[in-house]
């Protein structure tokens, strides 16, 4: 997946001389990272004095990015320190641009596929999320999802033929475990609710740092753990059903349950990748329509 950045000279000079007053010194280099799908800008940035950093910014002609961005800020203000998230430095908004600043963090994204220590140690994050100080500042996970998850019966009425054949007898059913299955994810704790290998990022000590938090909300954080693990079997993992069956993240969740979310991410995968590519993201539904094959594929094979 490659997102179109633009690169860091192309940022308009107030919005640099912005970064340099956050950092307390003026960006010197930049290098645009590629990961992800926002078109927004995306630098690891070095300063005069020396100083590192990392930097988003988008206008807000780029509609989703500079509202993603805006969001991100808002819960990474919030977010408990024990989480690991990248540290606000911080943020803009003005103008008609939105830019975030956070420390750098000196990690990797996992290997394709990604090895079993780095899901145990993404899975390790995952199963030690903190409550939240503030619940109700913040989106909660069984109220989103929910609504993402409904999307089974528009599926079925006005795309039958992009729902796998044997899953598309099943279409009441699927759409009433997934349904059953959001409303599990009720909870206080943090959960990232976007959580894959490109928001992950394995730094010198082995611990699994999650970026990108637009998305940050109260629930049960086991949800996190089942799209880390649907990304990874996507990229070939042969782990996911052990770690599934035997990691903590995943304690007194009911197999119903997570066939239920299976079936919910499947459907909205699969219903957000029938829409146009918005403005700059080409890459974004071709990576939503193999999601949904490699969730259907598991919940598939979990029903046998």
């Amino acid at each position: 997946m490659t997102a179109e950045r633009p690169p860091w000279d192309e940022l308009p000079a107030f919005v640099a001389d912005a970064v340099a007053v956050i950092l307390g010194s003026p960006v010197v280099a930049a290098v645009s990272q590629t990961s992800g799908f926002s078109p927004g800008h995306a630098d690891r940035v070095v300063t005069a004095a020396g100083g590192r950093a990392f930097v988003k910014a988008a206008p807000e002609s780029f509609g989703a990015a500079a509202d993603l961005y805006r969001a991100e800020a808002a819960a990474l203000a919030l977010l408990p320190p024990e989480v690991g998230a990248p540290e606000l430095l911080g943020a803009v908004d003005e103008g008609g641009w939105v830019v975030i600043v956070t420390e750098e963090i000196d990690g990797a994204h996992p290997s394709e596929p990604p090895t079993r220590a780095e899901l145990v140690a993404i899975l390790d994050e995952v199963a030690q999320a903190p409550e939240w100080d503030d619940v109700d500042a913040i989106l909660h996970a069984e109220a989103s999802l929910r609504v993402a998850f409904a999307v089974w019966p528009s599926l079925a009425a006005e795309h039958p033929d992009a729902v796998p054949a044997w899953a598309l007898p099943l279409a009441e059913e699927l759409d009433a475990a997934a349904v059953a299955a959001a409303e599990r994810t009720a909870g206080d704790r943090v959960v990232h609710l976007d959580l894959r290998a490109d928001n992950v990022l394995i730094d010198r000590t082995g611990r699994a740092r999650l970026v990108d938090w637009a998305w940050a909300s109260a629930g049960a954080p086991w949800i996190d753990g089942l799209t880390m693990l649907i990304d990874a079997r996507r990229l070939g993992s042969p782990d996911t059903d052990e770690l599934l069956a035997e990691h903590p993240a995943f304690d007194g969740v009911a197999d119903a349950t997570i066939d239920g979310a299976l079936a919910g991410l499947a459907g909205l995968f699969l219903s957000g990748s029938l829409n146009p590519a918005p403005p700059r993201m080409p890459e974004l539904r071709p990576f939503q329509a193999v999601e949904a094959d490699a969730a259907f594929e598991w919940l598939r094979a979990r029903r046998r």
